[in-house]
């Protein structure tokens, strides 16, 4: 009879311990999901500013690979992302709320940094007023350069 009880009280609670590991185990805690593993879950609006565009030439309008974009604060004593133009011209620059904090203006320069491979392009520069107090900003940014 003593052996019934104690056979009948492990197997409860090895229920009970496989229903406690199925509930932590959804809530992502045992599965690895959970936050502690730098992932984090995309719930609710996006945060960030985002920039984009197309890099084309003045002469023809094509579409010019192999420029560098890049975000700094007007005095270029900091650079805030850098992205280069890809074979259509396009590029993409995101920075996410990890970003250091950003000044009033930013500034947005196209950079001919591979000499005469793609054309030689003269730089070009533009500000940007983001407004701080939006959690998601959008920046389509298109530069038309001029030939060396």
């Amino acid at each position: 009879m003593a052996e019934a009880a104690r056979s009948s009280r492990l197997i409860f609670l090895k229920l009970i311990a496989k229903l406690f590991t199925s509930v932590l185990a959804f809530f992502g805690v045992l599965s690895g999901s959970g936050c502690t593993n730098g992932f984090m879950p995309a719930y609710g609006p996006p945060t960030g500013v985002y920039f984009q565009g197309q890099v084309r030439a003045s002469e023809d309008s094509s579409s010019v690979t192999g420029i560098q974009v890049q975000l700094s604060n007007p005095d270029l004593s900091s650079v805030y992302g850098t992205a280069h133009s890809g074979e259509y011209g396009n590029y993409y620059l995101p920075l996410e709320q990890n970003s250091p904090s950003w000044p009033d203006t930013v500034l947005v320069s196209a950079t001919d940094i591979d000499g005469e491979a793609n054309g030689s392009f003269l730089p070009k520069d533009t500000l940007i007023i983001p407004d701080s107090d939006d959690e998601y900003q959008e920046f389509y940014v298109d530069f038309l350069l001029e030939n060396e």
